[in-house]
């Protein structure tokens, strides 16, 4: 293969900038002299700032890195696990002379995902990295579109439609150089051409993922690259199902038919309409607002006169909570803003002992009382489980419960929140993957008696879509559009209940300190991958406790069948060596 060439003009932005030379080679051909000729496109002043996107393949790996000035591109393919020299000698190159050149600024959208990337699939580090999107938001985590947005404010005119179609799919297509190309031009476009963009970016935290250790790098990539996997899984478009309409000029009102394809908040809307004399277009529109099943939408052009044929969501499946909470994590983890070290849980669960010292912080309580345990009818694998939920010794400060089938989690559960409660604990918090086995953990403690506790519920799940699975526990529930007045209604509470993805909400946040967490109880902890718990787990300090409770013969986190880095906390072995088993099968239960 020889360097192809080819010139294109940018669409992103309304710039009558000059073309872009392309060129499209193999890591092998890259040379000290193409790049530093590449590099002198670089406009001043000092330091020389490209732009990186990278393209993947639908299994997450790296494939191809697109290098831009505002100029020129390089497109540079992979070898994939290739270890020819040269190879080797290209990749070199690539690292010494851009990527971990102190004189190069690199900017990428997604950068924590792409710096892991190059290190998981070719142990390739970077220095002076700056993620574009931590200077629209602070979080560092929105669209491409919002950040690109944010950039351009009233300087100059943003190509939306465009925008979104080239970042909707990151798939690398080697007849389709254009996306890559654009996505690297537009990243470097920003901090070198827009007024005070330059500052801004400069306040940004740099990611350097030369100082870090071997073994940290990797596991942070391996959580990465796990995350990463399930986004690309994500349809990049949903279309919605809906029943009646309503039209007012550029307004319409639909109501949604099933809650899996329902219209979301903030979403960019194709509205297929046909007119009076059957002819058919798409319209672009976004939502305006939600309410239960209906939604009101806002076009782009009068729908008057017209029906609504089909709505499409583009990204519309977004990052949920825990998603999003787990990749600022690691983002800030990149930027040197955290260290999963420092973090006694993390550490214990992400890492194997033989690769850190580890021990309990001096802070925790290491208690040998063990309340008395309420029930008397629990058979006696029940009773060790709730004795170990119990303990706060170093030893249980990590309780594993494995439990098939019918062996009585869910009472084991039951048992131990009414025992703990009774003999003054409090903050404790109960948590699962799905609302459902959140809902029948609390149906679980009416079952028995025990209503001091309250149950948060997002108000999109709640609202004319789910309440009649809430009428038992109905006067227990906080929903989401009432947490301004969350604080007054958790005074006194012990127990909470939520998802785990509520738990990563930063509106919990704000008000869990009515509660502290001290205990986390993670129920079918067997659907949760360890990824999940690396941004929850780090950002309540409060924590001196965590039970896991599920079984790994039953469902596997979601995404595992062709996803090899998701693992549960049953399948890593030196927390699987903690698991108590249920071994008891209990068909009906006196508690």
């Amino acid at each position: 293969m020889s360097i192809r060439e080819r010139a294109i003009f940018q669409n992103l932005v309304e710039d009558d900038r000059p073309e872009i030379r392309v060129q499209i080679l193999l890591e092998s051909m890259l040379s000290e002299e193409l790049v530093k000729d590449f590099l002198e496109t670089a406009p001043p002043p000092a330091p020389t700032k490209v732009g990186l996107s990278p393209a993947y393949s639908p299994s997450g790996h790296l494939t191809a890195l697109a290098i831009a000035t505002t100029t020129r591109v390089l497109v540079v393919q992979f070898h994939n696990k290739n270890k020819s020299e040269k190879a080797k000698a290209g990749r070199q190159i690539l690292e010494d002379s851009i990527l971990c050149n102190a004189d190069c600024a690199l900017y990428a959208f997604d950068l924590a995902v792409l710096a892991c990337s190059l290190f998981y699939d070719y142990g390739l580090r970077i220095v002076n990295g700056i993620n574009i999107q931590s200077v629209a938001h602070p979080t560092g985590i929105c669209s491409p579109l919002a950040a690109i947005q944010f950039g351009a404010g009233d300087h100059v005119e943003v190509h939306k439609e465009n925008i979104v179609a080239y970042f909707k799919n990151m798939f690398w297509d080697p007849s389709r150089t254009t996306p890559p190309a654009l996505r690297a031009w537009i990243s470097v476009y920003l901090p070198v051409v827009l007024p005070d963009m330059e500052e801004k970016f400069n306040s940004v935290k740099r990611v350097n993922t030369k100082d870090f250790s071997e073994t940290y790098l990797e596991y942070i990539a391996q959580l990465t690259r796990g995350d990463q996997r399930l986004a690309l899984k994500k349809a990049p478009t949903t279309s919605h199902d809906f029943g009646w309409q309503t039209i007012s000029n550029k307004n319409a009102t639909v109501n949604s038919t099933r809650f899996q394809s329902r219209i979301q908040k903030s979403a960019n809307l194709v509205i297929s309409v046909q007119d009076d004399y059957g002819s058919e277009y798409r319209v672009h529109g976004r939502t305006d607002d939600i309410m239960g099943r209906t939604a009101t939408l806002k076009a782009g052009a009068s729908l008057e006169g017209k029906v609504i044929t089909a709505i499409t969501s583009v990204n519309s499946d977004r990052a949920t909570n825990a998603e999003t909470l787990n990749a600022v994590t690691l983002l800030r983890v990149l930027q040197g803003e955290v260290d999963l070290l420092d973090n006694p849980f993390l550490k214990y669960i992400l890492f194997p002992m033989k690769d850190v010292t580890f021990t309990w912080p001096e802070s925790f309580d290491s208690s040998d009382f063990i309340p008395s345990i309420i029930s008397s009818h629990l058979n006696s694998s029940q009773h060790h489980a709730v004795e170990c939920m119990l303990s706060m010794t170093d030893s249980t400060r990590i309780t594993m419960i494995q439990g098939p089938p019918g062996t009585g989690k869910t009472t084991v559960i039951a048992a131990y929140v009414s025992s703990a409660v009774a003999a003054g604990f409090t903050g404790i918090w109960l948590v699962a993957q799905t609302n459902v086995a959140v809902k029948n953990i609390a149906e679980k403690l009416v079952d028995v008696g025990f209503t001091n506790w309250k149950l948060l519920v997002s108000a999109d799940f709640h609202i004319a879509w789910h309440e009649h699975l809430y009428h038992k526990v109905v006067k227990n529930i906080i929903r989401s559009d009432e947490f301004q007045r969350a604080e007054g209604l958790l005074q006194d509470c012990p127990v909470v209940l939520c998802t785990l993805s509520m738990l990563s909400n930063p509106r919990v946040k704000n008000f869990s300190h009515i509660v502290p967490i001290s205990t986390l109880v993670v129920d079918e902890a067997s659907q949760i991958a360890v990824n999940g718990y690396v941004g929850p787990l780090g950002t309540y300090p409060s924590l001196r406790k965590v039970c896991f409770i599920g079984d790994d013969k039953q469902l596997p986190p979601f995404g595992q069948d062709d996803n090899e880095d998701l693992k549960s906390v049953f399948e890593v072995p030196h927390l699987r060596r903690l698991a108590i088993l249920l071994d008891t099968q209990c068909k009906v239960s006196g508690f």
